[in-house]
C-alpha cells in the first residue's frame, strides 16, 4: 500500500474489501457467528435506549459479533450535542436519525459508495420511500424502521353514530361529520369528527398537511436536474392544472371554518391527541409509534387503526400515499472506526435483526421481504406494514424552521390575514431561502 495513503483512504479500501468478500452480507439473514470478532462502535439517537438494548440482547447476547454502545439523546438537544461533539473530535461512529435530518446533516455524514452498496441492491431491498437516502454520492443511511402516519378511530363514537367502518377516503370522512360531530345549542363543539384546520392544538399538523400534498402528487421540494439544485414546488401546478398546495390548504383549513359544512375543530379545544384519549374525537391522525401511548393513557378507550384516507378521485394516476418518518443508521464522517461501523450498520438492518426489532417496537421494517410477511396475529401491525408500503417522505430543509412556517401559514389563512395564493407565494420564498441556507451546493438526488 502507498505510504502516502491517507487514513481515510485506508478505511475506504478496507470497506471495499469487506464488501467484496462478503458480497451481499448487507441484506443476508443475520447470523451470530462465534468465529467473528465483535465490531465496536458508538451510536447516538433519540430512540429508546431500552429498545436498542433489547434488540442487541436478542441478536447478539454474548457480543460476539457487535459491541454496541448506544446513547439516547434528548430530541431537543440532539443536534447541538452532536455538533459540539464533532467540534471536539469525540462524536459517535453512527447516528440513528429520521429522514428529516438528512438534508441539513449531509455534510456531517459519510455516504456508502455504490461500489460498496449498489443502487440496484438498495432499491430491491428497501421500499421506495427509502430512496430518499440515496444521492449521486451514494447511500447516506440504511433504514432502521418506518413510522407511518395512520388514522386512529374511536370505535365507540362510530358505533353510536351507526357507522360500521372507518372512512377510506377524505370524501367519506367529510360525509360523516354531521353524524359524528356533536355541538351545543350555541354551536360549541362537544365531540368532534376530526382535528383539522388549525395548527396550535393539532398534533402533527405539518405532517398531515404534507400528507395531503404528497397525495396530490407534489413533494413540495424536489431536485432540479437542469440546475443541479433542490427547488420548492409550492407554485407548481399538477398535470391537470390544479395547484396542489392551494387545494390542500383550502381543504385543510375548511374544517375550522364555522361557516363551512366540514366545520369540526377550533382553537378553543384541547390538543387533538388529548381529545382522542378523552373519547371526544372520532378520528386522530398520529404516528404508528403512538399506539402504545394511546393505550397507556386510556386503557378503556375502544379504538382501532387504519391507513390514512385517500382522495376518492385517483384518475390522475397518483398512488395511495401515507406520510412516514424513516429512522435510519448513518455513518458519521469523522468516525475513527468507519469499517467497524459499516459492518454494524449492515448487520442491524439485515433480515434477522429486523425481525427482532419489529417484535420489540411493533413498527414495520423498511425491508421489502419483511413487509410481504403478514402478521395475522396482530391486526394493528399489519395496518402499519400496509402504511409503510405506501409511505412517502419529503425533503425537509430544516424541521424546526418548517414547523414554524407551517404553523404561521395555517394561522394566517384561518384568521384571514392572507389568501391561499399569498400564503403559497410566501411559503415558496421561505422554502427557497431554507434550501439555499441549509445546503447551497446541493448534489444530484436519486431519491424521492
Amino acid at each position: 500500500m502507498n505510504k502516502s495513503s491517507s487514513p481515510f483512504q485506508i478505511i475506504l479500501i478496507g470497506v471495499f474489501i469487506f464488501a467484496a468478500v462478503v458480497g451481499v452480507i448487507i441484506f443476508a439473514a443475520y447470523t451470530n457467528s462465534s468465529n467473528n470478532s465483535a465490531v465496536k462502535a458508538t451510536v447516538w439517537g433519540t430512540e429508546s435506549e431500552d429498545d436498542f438494548k433489547n434488540l442487541m440482547a436478542i441478536v447478539d447476547p454474548q457480543k460476539k459479533a457487535m459491541d454496541v454502545v448506544y446513547v439516547q439523546k434528548n430530541v431537543d438537544t440532539f443536534e447541538s450535542e452532536f455538533v459540539n461533539a464533532l467540534a471536539e473530535g469525540n462524536g459517535p461512529d453512527l447516528v440513528l436519525i429520521d429522514d428529516s435530518k438528512l438534508f441539513s446533516w449531509k455534510n456531517k455524514l459519510q455516504p456508502l459508495s455504490f461500489k460498496t452498496l449498489p443502487q440496484r441492491t438498495f432499491a430491491d431491498t428497501f421500499i421506495d420511500s427509502a430512496n430518499t437516502f440515496m444521492t449521486a454520492d451514494g447511500v447516506y443511511a440504511l433504514p432502521f424502521n418506518v413510522d407511518p402516519l395512520v388514522m386512529y378511530w374511536n370505535k365507540t363514537m362510530f358505533s353510536d353514530a351507526g357507522i360500521v367502518l372507518p372512512p377510506k377516503t377524505w370524501q367519506e370522512m367529510t360525509s360523516e361529520i354531521p353524524k359524528l360531530t356533536q355541538r351545543t345549542d350555541r354551536s360549541e363543539i362537544i365531540k368532534s369528527t376530526v382535528a383539522l384546520g388549525e395548527s396550535s392544538n393539532i398534533d402533527h399538523s405539518k405532517e398531515i398537511f404534507i400528507n395531503l400534498m404528497l397525495q396530490g402528487g407534489n413533494n413540495l421540494i424536489q431536485f432540479d436536474p437542469n440546475t443541479s439544485r433542490y427547488v420548492s414546488t409550492a407554485n407548481t401546478a399538477s398535470a391537470s392544472g390544479v395547484n396542489v398546495f392551494e387545494a390542500a390548504t383550502n381543504f385543510y383549513t375548511s374544517f375550522s371554518n364555522p361557516n363551512n359544512e366540514r366545520y369540526s375543530w377550533n382553537k378553543s379545544l384541547v390538543s387533538s391527541r388529548d381529545a382522542f384519549v378523552a373519547g371526544n374525537l372520532a378520528i386522530y391522525f398520529g404516528y404508528a409509534s403512538e399506539y402504545p401511548v394511546l393505550q397507556r393513557k386510556n386503557p378503556n378507550l375502544n379504538f382501532d387503526v387504519a391507513v390514512m384516507p385517500q382522495d376518492a378521485d385517483r384518475s390522475s394516476g397518483v398512488q395511495a400515499t401515507s406520510y412516514a418518518k424513516i429512522n435510519a443508521l448513518a455513518l458519521v464522517k469523522q468516525s475513527k472506526n468507519q469499517s467497524a461501523a459499516v459492518s454494524m450498520m449492515t448487520q442491524l438492518v439485515a433480515s434477522g435483526a429486523q425481525k427482532e426489532l419489529i417484535k420489540i417496537t411493533n413498527l414495520p421494517s423498511a425491508r421489502r421481504d419483511l413487509l410481504s410477511i403478514s402478521d395475522v396475529t396482530n391486526a394493528y401491525t399489519d395496518v402499519f406494514a400496509r402504511a409503510a408500503i405506501q409511505s412517502k417522505t419529503w425533503t425537509d430543509p430544516n424541521p424546526t424552521a418548517t414547523d414554524s412556517m407551517f404553523r404561521e401559514l395555517i394561522d394566517n389563512i384561518t384568521t384571514g390575514k392572507v389568501s391561499g395564493s399569498e400564503a403559497r407565494n410566501t411559503l415558496n420564498q421561505k422554502l427557497e431561502v431554507l434550501i439555499a441556507g441549509a445546503n447551497p451546493n446541493s448534489v444530484n438526488s436519486t431519491g424521492n
